[in-house]
Formats: C-alpha cells, sequence, structure tokens
C-alpha cells in the first residue's frame, strides 16, 4: 500500500478509471511520509496544517496547478539529507545482506532522487489529488 498522486483531470467518471498519459507520481507509506513531511517544513506558507494532514490520509485532498507550481519552485534546488536507512537482518536465508540492503533502501526512506522527482511531477501536472 501506498500514496499515489494524481493529476487532477486524471479520473474519466464514464470509463470509471484513471486516464492514461496523466502525471503520477507514487510511494510507499515510508517513502511518502518523509518527503510529505519535507515538502510542509519547506512550504507553510503554501499548504496548511489541515492540508499537510490530510496528505498523509489517502483522501483526495487537491492542490490547484498554481500552488503545485509554487511547491515546485520553492523544492527546486533544495538538498535533502538520505534518510537514515533501517537496519535489517537477511530477509531469507536465500538472500545476502547486500541484497536485503537493496531492498530496504528501495522500499524504505526518502532521498535526493525522491525530491527530484516529485518536484518534475508538480512542474508538469495541472494540480494534483493526493491518493
Amino acid at each position: 500500500m501506498g500514496v499515489g498522486i494524481y493529476g487532477i483531470d486524471a479520473w474519466d467518471e464514464k470509463a470509471e478509471e484513471f486516464k492514461e498519459g496523466v502525471p503520477y507520481f507514487g510511494r510507499n507509506w515510508f517513502g511518502w511520509r518523509p518527503l510529505w513531511n519535507f515538502v510542509y517544513e519547506n512550504c507553510k506558507d503554501l499548504i496548511t496544517e489541515d492540508q499537510w494532514n490530510m496528505g498523509h490520509a489517502n483522501c483526495g485532498d487537491l492542490f490547484d496547478q498554481e500552488t503545485c507550481r509554487k511547491i515546485a519552485e520553492r523544492l527546486k534546488g533544495l538538498k535533502v539529507k538520505d534518510s537514515p536507512e533501517p537496519e535489517i537482518k537477511t530477509i531469507t536465508p536465500e538472500m545476502s545482506q547486500e541484497k536485503a540492503d537493496q531492498v530496504m533502501k528501495s522500499w524504505y526512506g526518502f532521498g535526493q532522487e525522491d525530491l527530484d522527482e516529485f518536484v518534475e511531477f508538480l512542474s508538469k501536472t495541472n494540480g494534483m489529488a493526493i491518493y
């Protein structure tokens, strides 16, 4: 489970499905929460505390295009100190510790690549809905 961020016009009412080709950004909860917290910490004048809370709840909170562009502009060029990686022992007897570490890094945490990808999404979208 995770969070899907869709462009505002992503839902096709008639077909009852998401349209193809609409900007999308997704993360699992372990990657989304620290990213969304970072956004809020750097954009408190653009995001209310209620919006920040709703962004942690998969409830379709909406942000218009202008707000998305302002957030993207604010975040562009900011540097992220990588999240500490959780310690884990080998996931299965067949999996090496090195492979387990790679898996954990891809599943958990938040780093520069995540921020850069989110900024790119915000720059292209016509607004966003957090699900």
